[in-house]
């Protein structure tokens, strides 16, 4: 039969870190653990359990100047963790992971954690709970140009491979919510599959931009090709909600489908001040592209949207035809 051992309610204490932990094993052979330490069981369970990251100081003192640990040292990391299985196949039924004022939950399993190529996974469940004074500990806002929500609550589930991922992540902040549903595949070509919702995002907080409005849209892509002479893409997307620079664009709505990289896209809108349709006809290639663009402006009053200071209407046609590297367009 299998060997076997344990050791419960192991306690581990520092100045300032604890480990409250119990883990059991189970092995063929004294001989299994040399040859194939990946096959040994375990059932491992962490009990609020604290580290702390000074406790690192003592083995390698540079770290203390470090100004990323250094920052992370200001917050002990709080841990709990319920794991089952082994390296090559894994079960996380709990892991809770708190710091400072952030929360990270998680539940899932992972296959062959040890071999970034074959690695596997499916998380059900992830929570991440934080806010930006935590994130202005390690981004700086100006860099970015932007400013950060004041509460950030990200729900998400995950499965597949690195290069072969299914996703779904919600996002919930006081400055409007994003809702993803993803797919995508990397296995010498290139397939995608999203669809995106913006609820009430307001972008000129997000930006700094006063000019800019909030935002609420959705798109839905797919696509899969290698390059642009075999790519298949579709595209479909609506703007309930679209004010710039003191203009209402919404209703503004994109269609396009291509197939071997060739097809059309759409965009048109019918609204007080702007009506428009625009057809662009597209036929890709890496080194010479086709661009043939139609655009029917049916009205546009240029002083209600804020565009020119005096009364200023317009009304056209417009033909416009490109061909050549799309690089040099």
């Amino acid at each position: 039969g299998n060997e076997s051992a344990a050791l419960d309610d192991l306690l581990l204490t520092t100045n300032r870190s604890s480990l409250d932990a119990s883990i059991q094993l189970e092995y063929p052979s004294i001989q299994a653990l040399i040859d194939d330490y990946e096959s040994i069981k375990f059932d491992l369970e962490v009990n609020e359990s604290k580290l702390d990251i000074r406790d690192s100081y003592f083995f390698d003192p540079t770290l203390a100047q470090d100004t990323l640990i250094r920052e992370l040292a200001k917050d002990p990391i709080l841990l709990d963790l319920i794991t089952r299985g082994n390296l090559k196949a894994m079960n996380i039924p709990s892991l809770n992971l708190s710091w400072g004022a952030s929360d990270f939950t998680a539940n899932g399993s992972i296959q062959n954690p040890m071999d970034v190529e074959q690695l596997s996974f499916d998380f059900p469940e992830i929570n991440l709970l934080t806010n930006r004074e935590t994130l202005l500990k390690f981004v700086k806002e100006e860099d970015y140009g932007v400013k950060f929500p004041e509460e950030i609550n990200l729900q998400a589930s995950a499965n597949g491979m690195v290069d072969d991922l299914l996703a779904d992540l919600n996002l919930e902040t006081d400055m409007g919510n994003i809702l993803l549903v993803g797919a995508y595949k990397n296995d010498g070509q290139l397939a995608f599959d999203a669809d995106l919702k913006v609820d009430q995002l307001q972008l000129g907080n997000l930006l700094k931009q006063p000019q800019l409005d909030t935002l609420t849209f959705a798109i839905q892509a797919k696509g899969s090709g290698s390059n642009l002479n075999n790519l298949d893409a579709e595209l479909t997307s609506t703007f309930e909600r679209l004010r710039l620079y003191g203009s209402d664009y919404s209703g503004l709505k994109l269609k396009g489908k291509l197939v071997d990289g060739a097809g059309d896209l759409t965009a048109g809108l019918n609204s007080e001040f702007l009506d428009f349709s625009l057809l662009t006809e597209l036929d890709l290639d890496s080194t010479n592209s086709i661009i043939n663009l139609n655009l029917d402006l049916e009205g546009a009053d240029f002083y209600a949207l804020g565009l020119t200071a005096n009364n200023s209407r317009a009304k056209l046609i417009l033909d416009a035809d490109f061909e050549g590297n799309p690089a040099e367009f």
